[in-house]
């Protein structure tokens, strides 16, 4: 699957999963989405 223009390719690293949290242009903060390695995730 190819990536659009708006992707943010990231690493964890060896972890096996991460919680991301994200903060938007008004400054406020998202929930926080339990995402696993080897995964692409929309929001």
């Amino acid at each position: 699957m190819p990536l659009d223009k708006s992707a943010l390719p990231s690493g964890a690293g060896t972890a096996e999963r991460a919680e991301v949290r994200i903060k938007w242009p008004d400054g406020e903060w998202s929930r926080s989405y339990r995402v696993f390695a080897n995964n692409l995730v929309r929001i």
